[in-house]
C-alpha cells in the first residue's frame, strides 16, 4: 500500500522596500509536495470471504479481493506535515492540512526552509487533526493513517526533486458474529486494555499511554436486529516489541448483559485486518471454537482455531 508523494525545491522571492523590484533572498528554499496516491493503494476490505472453521493448524492462502484503488481524498481528510531540525527537540513546522468540497488543492504542501538538515514527517488519516506534544502524537479517534519520516540536507538556492512513500502504519482489529444479533439487543462494546491510542511521530509506532481500557461502542438499529455476520471494529496503532492487547467483548440488553466474551493475547500487526469470528451474542452447548483469520489485503490470510473462553 502506497501513497506517492512528488516534491521539488525553489528559490523563494521577497519583497524588499522597492515592490516593483522583488529581492531575492538566497538563504530560503521554496519546497512544494504534491501528494497523490499510486495506482497500488488499495484501501481495507468492506468484506472478507469467511473459509471452513475446521482448520486444523494455521494456513497461509492468497486473498482473491483486491478492491479497487481511491483516490487522496477518498482514502484520508487529513495530512500532517512535521518539521524537525536535525538534532532539536520541538519542530520548526507543524501545519494540518484538512480535505473539503472547495479545497482543489488539498495534497499540494508549500513551505520555505533556511539552509540546514531537516527531518520531514508526513502523517496522512482519515481523522481531525491530532495534537503533538514531545514527540507524541494524539488523536480523538485512531482512523487508517500513513506515515513517511524523510532526512532532507537544503542548500541554499537549490533545487530539489525526490519521490517519498508513505506506509499504512495501523493495524484493524474485528470481530465477526456466526449468530444473529438478538432482538432484546440493545448495544455491543469492546474494552481494550493495553491499547495503543497515541503516535511515536518520527518512528510511526504506537504508544500505549496506560494501561486504563478503552471503550468501543455500537447501537444496534432496528435494520440489524436478527442479522448474522455483523461485524465489530477499530483501528490501533501498532506498539514495539510484540506487544498484545486483551478485549472484553459485551453484548448488552436495556437489563441485562446477554454474553461476555474474553479475548487475551490480541497482537495487532501493521497492515493488516486481524479478524476474529464466533459467536458473539448468545451461548450454544456447541461453540467450542473462535477462529482468528489475519487479512492484509495484498496477499496473505492467516486463519487458526481458538478455544471458547
Amino acid at each position: 500500500m502506497k501513497t506517492r508523494v512528488c516534491w521539488a525545491l525553489a528559490l523563494l522571492a521577497c519583497m524588499g522596500c522597492n515592490r516593483s523590484e522583488p529581492v531575492v533572498d538566497d538563504t530560503l528554499s521554496k519546497v512544494t509536495f504534491s501528494i497523490a496516491l499510486t495506482q497500488k493503494t488499495i484501501p481495507f476490505p468492506e468484506t472478507k470471504g469467511i473459509p471452513p472453521l475446521d482448520i486444523p493448524d494455521p494456513e497461509i492462502r492468497g486473498d482473491e479481493s483486491e478492491g479497487e484503488p481511491k483516490s487522496l481524498t477518498d482514502q484520508c481528510s487529513t495530512i500532517e506535515y512535521i518539521v524537525y531540525e536535525q538534532n532539536e527537540a520541538e519542530p520548526v513546522r507543524q501545519r494540518c492540512y484538512l480535505a473539503s468540497e472547495n479545497n482543489l488543492d488539498f495534497g499540494i504542501i508549500s513551505d520555505a526552509l533556511p539552509q540546514g538538515n531537516y527531518t520531514l514527517l508526513f502523517i496522512a488519516h482519515n481523522g481531525s487533526g491530532g495534537t503533538l506534544s514531545d514527540g507524541t502524537m494524539r488523536f480523538d479517534k485512531v482512523s487508517d493513517t500513513f506515515h513517511a519520516s524523510l532526512e532532507l540536507t537544503i542548500e541554499a538556492g537549490q533545487v530539489y526533486e525526490q519521490d517519498v512513500t508513505l506506509y499504512r502504519i495501523v493495524s484493524r482489529i474485528e470481530f465477526v458474529s456466526t449468530d444473529a444479533v438478538p432482538e432484546e439487543a440493545t448495544s455491543f462494546t469492546m474494552d481494550v486494555v493495553r491499547y495503543p491510542s497515541q503516535l511515536n511521530v518520527r518512528t510511526g509506532g504506537g504508544i500505549v499511554p496506560n494501561t486504563d481500557p478503552v471503550t468501543f461502542t455500537h447501537t444496534f438499529t432496528e435494520e440489524e436486529i436478527g442479522t448474522t455476520g455483523m461485524t465489530h471494529g477499530f483501528y490501533t496503532f501498532v506498539a514495539p516489541a510484540d506487544a498484545t492487547m486483551d478485549v472484553t467483548l459485551t453484548a448488552l440488553a436495556e437489563t441485562e448483559t446477554l454474553r461476555t466474551r474474553q479475548v487475551n493475547g490480541v497482537t495487532p500487526l501493521t497492515n493488516r485486518i486481524v479478524q476474529y469470528t464466533g459467536r458473539l451474542y448468545s451461548y450454544s452447548p456447541s461453540d467450542d471454537e473462535f477462529r482468528i483469520t489475519i487479512n492484509d489485503q495484498w496477499g496473505l490470510t492467516d486463519e487458526k482455531e481458538l478455544p471458547e473462553d
